[in-house]
């Protein structure tokens, strides 16, 4: 594991280096990358990497891609602006076309 503060590998709960507690129990992320370890960050998200792509193709507007990912809040905001008023669909679209783009989990859609 690495601490999610400086990157120092640990196996213990707290950082040798920082003395910051690791968080182990994923299940309670609440979106933020900086909470989750290195390894979770490179794990594969459970989610299918093609329907979040066809998600956004044809109904990126309304957000559902997000909503599939599990990120509620901006999908209501991708919803109530017409997908960022395009743009936002533009750069969802390429993250998720180049299999960069993140679950709420912060595990990788691929």
């Amino acid at each position: 594991m690495y601490c999610h503060n400086c990157g120092t590998k640990t196996d213990g709960n707290f950082c040798p280096n920082c003395g910051t507690a690791i968080k182990t129990d994923y299940s309670q992320n609440d979106g933020n990358l900086n909470d989750i370890s290195y390894e979770a960050y490179n794990e594969k998200s459970n989610r299918d990497w093609l329907i979040t792509l066809l998600f956004c193709i044809f109904l990126g507007f309304l957000g559902i891609h997000r909503f599939y990912a599990g990120k509620i809040g901006t999908g209501v905001l991708y919803l109530l602006t017409g997908g960022l008023f395009g743009i936002g669909i533009i750069v969802d679209l390429i993250i998720i076309a180049c299999g960069s783009f993140h679950d709420i989990d912060g595990r990788i859609i691929r």
